[in-house]
């Protein structure tokens, strides 16, 4: 969030009365002295007014703030606005000098998640770009392909092209990295992975398929059924590698993986898959997938982070989330307390998160995640700004800064 630079002090117009008054008692006196040095004679009284004389200059001089020699305003309000000025740059002195002495990583970031319709176009991208420096950020990000499917940038990919209507965007990814960071901001790019319902090719290439041949749909076709594209696919692994080479040779500073988890399977499913989306053991094709993802980003120098919800670790439905088997990682943790049950149990503890305060709640659930996690595994929180009041989101926002979390998103 953006931040003043010092408050600016003003004097009030009394200090300015209480002056005249009393340059005007000093002119009344002085009027009485000469008159009585006159009187007692001019050759005892001159030295003595000269004395009273330049004391009174040199009263002056040490009490009168400066003044500019050239003034089209009156000289009382000319020394409010010099005092002022000079209290203000001594506080934004004093303030570099206090930043000065803070260690700042430079790989530490704000970052706001602007919509899909900011791709629009050029010139929406730059209005949100304006939008999101006004409220003191200093990253965006963009989300180039989004769950369902949708590629929200003009991307190369032959296989996204075989995808009928997949392809939405009109910028390539090199433009809107550019013109992100043009604007003097860190730019991060969502690629959801897996939640991906385009019919690719024409056998559905990359999808869940039946036994005999034919396409697996999350429902029945009269219901809007639809494809997911499996990581047990070796045409999703190649399109994956692709996607997130192209992004993060595009200029952009990082890459999210987005959607990494296995649709819901119904019973009637395994006989027509198979067992492999029933072995306790799928999730390593998951975390296989991540791993092509995060090597073919790092390999243009971008930064890999994985998308993971804290309500799922928390009831154990983030089925990628081993971090034994993850290694060292990012993970863009999304909080949403809407998303939270009322109660959670740990180690054989129940934590009643309904009576807590909105910080109390955000450190309880951080805390959980940060030992689930291991040393091997840094934590972004990314928060969810719709589901908070604002009084809860910046009570959140204040836990988050004590708990020394350096970077953090809103979306």
């Amino acid at each position: 969030m953006s931040k003043g630079i010092g408050r600016k002090v003003y004097r009030s117009s009394s200090y300015n009365k209480k002056k005249r008054v009393k340059k005007a008692v000093g002119v009344f006196v002085g009027i009485i002295c000469i008159a009585a040095l006159v009187f007692v004679g001019y050759s005892a009284g001159k030295p003595i007014y000269d004395y009273l004389n330049s004391n009174d200059i040199s009263t002056e001089d040490t009490q009168e703030p400066w003044k500019p020699s050239i003034s089209t305003e009156p000289a009382d309000e000319e020394d409010d606005s010099t005092a002022g000025e000079k209290e203000e740059e001594d506080n934004r002195e004093n303030l570099q000098e206090d930043e000065e002495q803070v260690p700042v990583n430079s790989n530490d970031f704000t970052a706001c998640r602007i919509p899909e319709a900011a791709l629009a176009s050029a010139n929406e991208l730059n209005d949100y770009i304006s939008q999101v420096k006004n409220g003191g950020y200093n990253a965006v990000i963009v989300t180039l392909k989004s769950e369902g499917g949708k590629i929200n940038y003009n991307t190369s990919s032959e296989f996204a092209k075989t995808g009928a209507d997949a392809v939405q965007g009109t910028m390539p990814a090199v433009q809107i990295a550019s013109m992100i960071k043009g604007g003097g901001l860190k730019a991060f790019a969502v690629i959801n992975i897996l939640e991906d319902n385009n019919r690719y090719g024409e056998n559905r290439d990359g999808s869940y398929h039946n036994s005999d041949g034919t396409t697996w749909l999350d429902n029945a076709p009269s219901k809007g059924g639809k494809p997911w594209l499996s990581p047990f696919e070796t045409d999703t692994v190649t399109y994956t590698e692709y996607l997130f080479d192209e992004v993060s040779e595009a200029g952009f500073d990082g890459v999210i993986a987005e959607g990494l988890a296995f649709p819901h399977f119904r019973n009637s499913d395994i006989k027509y898959i198979g067992d492999i989306v029933n072995s306790p053991d799928r999730y390593k094709s998951l975390i296989s997938l991540a791993n092509t993802a995060k090597a073919a980003a790092e390999a243009n120098s971008a930064k890999f982070m994985l998308d993971l919800s804290a309500a799922d670790i928390l009831k154990g439905e983030a089925e990628i989330f081993k971090p034994d088997e993850l290694g060292e990682i990012t993970v863009m943790l999304s909080y949403d307390p809407a998303e939270l049950n009322e109660t959670i149990v740990y180690n054989n503890r129940e934590i009643v998160l309904s009576d807590m305060s909105a910080a109390e709640k955000f450190k309880a659930v951080m805390e959980i995640v940060k030992a689930e996690s291991g040393d091997s595994i840094t934590i972004i929180p990314c928060m969810n700004y719709g589901q908070f009041n604002q009084t809860d989101y910046n009570d959140t926002i204040d836990e988050l800064i004590k708990e020394q979390y350096t970077s953090y998103a809103v979306k």
